[in-house]
């Protein structure tokens, strides 16, 4: 009989089904998946009922907000007692004492216990930073979204075979089907809207907002087309912020450069506007959107203050898969923009190349299970 393990979350996020699928076909390790259902956001979750696979697979907990920042995660430790598990992997926020009990609970039955955790920032303060390290020391190890959280990890004395990389994903079987799908013509109609559909083309989406700093795109934009460098840019997505990007655009005189396309939800949609561009730039950090972009073979610049990042940066290579540039510095964005286009433009097979690689390798589901499961089956044939 195959070894079961727990994975316990405070909600699971819809793009995180495929990694889930992945478990649950394990043919090595059975996975269940612990967690609420309950709807408190807007952010879209996994539909349980509608997929068989992981509706057996799933057990139900409930949230609740202890002091309006502390949470605990009811029937926890209930399925925890039941003995059910060989072992358990949480969601590394510390926020949520439950799983501070259960990690002490765990230990004391000899039961293995992980973190699936962004880890380290880099930008902790000295008792925000104690309370971490206590937090993983508590466990077996740590499933990490990228090396660098390992390196500021065994930079404060934590053990490297318990810092294991498992990076992040989306739906990848979806993106290889979309770029299998994409003609050259969809990227005819889609340029046509612009005044000059034969220059460059770069992208930007999410939230239109304050905290994707979109401005200094458009600004970078300007700063090319003083210097005779044209490039033409869809703003994929909405948000309060919109408007006075229009309004910037238009003062600044490139209007015609820019499309906004609004908020788009299906992801075919999405995928040709991200292949009928040359580069993603996110002047804020960038998040899954590294993951986005590579997947469909397009390399992507974003700032390089690590420290205040998205995990999924360590995805780019300075002219391979992209690039960085000093952060709010947009004359450095401008350049950094320059570059990757002409680097793209030189060979823009190999930058596709390059840029799936690195998916194939690293952020995709099939991926992220085989190095999960070989590492819980180490360590439960260890003991």
């Amino acid at each position: 009989m195959m070894k079961k393990v727990g994975l316990v979350s405070h909600f699971y996020v819809h793009y995180r089904e495929p990694v889930l699928r992945a478990l649950a076909n394990s043919k090595e390790l059975s996975y269940y998946f612990l967690g609420d259902i309950t709807q408190t956001d807007d952010i879209k979750r996994i539909d349980f009922d509608s997929e068989e696979l992981l509706k057996k697979r799933f057990i139900r907990l409930k949230n609740k907000e202890v002091f309006h920042y502390f949470f605990w995660q009811k029937a926890l430790l209930k399925q925890l007692k039941s003995g059910q598990f060989d072992a358990v992997i949480f969601l590394g926020d510390i926020r949520f004492l439950s799983t501070w009990v259960a990690l002490i609970f765990l230990r004391l039955k000899r039961k293995k216990a992980f973190l699936w955790t962004h880890g380290l920032y880099g930008k902790e303060n000295w008792v925000h930073l104690q309370i971490k390290l206590l937090f993983l020391r508590l466990s077996n190890g740590a499933f990490l979204y990228n090396n660098r959280g390992k390196q500021l990890y065994r930079q404060h004395g934590i053990s490297e075979s318990k810092l294991i990389p498992v990076y992040n994903s989306l739906n990848f079987e979806e993106t290889e089907q979309n770029r299998k799908d994409y003609k050259e013509t969809t990227k005819e109609q889609l340029l046509k809207s612009f005044t000059n559909p034969d220059l460059p083309v770069v992208f930007c989406i999410g939230r239109v907002n304050k905290i994707k700093k979109i401005p200094l795109l458009i600004e970078a934009i300007n700063i090319l087309k003083t210097n005779n460098f044209y490039i033409n840019c869809f703003i994929i997505g909405d948000g309060e912020d919109k408007n006075n990007i229009e309004a910037l655009a238009l003062q600044l005189n490139i209007r015609e450069q820019i499309r906004f396309t609004g908020a788009l939800y299906d992801e075919s949609e999405i995928s040709r506007y991200i292949m009928s561009s040359d580069l993603c730039v996110c002047p804020g950090a960038i998040g899954l959107t590294a993951i986005h972009s590579l997947s469909y073979g397009v390399p992507a610049l974003t700032h390089n203050h690590f420290a205040e990042q998205g995990p999924e940066h360590e995805a780019i290579t300075p002219g391979k898969t992209g690039d960085f540039y000093k952060e709010g510095d947009v004359h450095d964005l401008a350049n950094k923009i320059r570059e990757c286009i002409n680097q793209r433009l030189n060979n823009k097979e190999e930058s596709i190349k390059n840029c799936i690689a690195v998916i194939q390798q690293y952020y995709n589901p099939q991926s992220q299970k085989t190095i999960m499961t070989r590492h819980i089956l180490s360590e439960l044939e260890s003991q």
